[in-house]
């Protein structure tokens, strides 16, 4: 009983432009020309994160070598 209601379809049919929908899936070689452009571009930016955080890791341990460094010496010298 839908008390007035009009049933609902589950996969309504979406209005498309002229010559939209003509192909529903990709094919294996296509999909990778079409993804692979994206992957080879994020992969492309993760060099530099490494090395801009290598870097400011390294900065941060030179500052830090010289306290430790008395520290060690002042144990050995105890």
């Amino acid at each position: 009983m839908t008390f007035g209601l009009a049933t609902r379809k589950l996969h309504p049919k979406v209005v498309r432009c002229h010559g939209e929908g003509d192909k529903s899936h990709l094919t294996a070689t296509e999909g990778l020309a079409a993804l692979s452009l994206d992957a080879l571009s994020s992969v492309a930016y993760g060099p530099e994160a490494i090395m801009l955080t290598l870097v400011a890791a390294g900065v941060g341990a030179i500052t830090a070598a010289l306290p430790i460094t008395l520290v060690i010496e002042g144990c050995w010298a105890s």
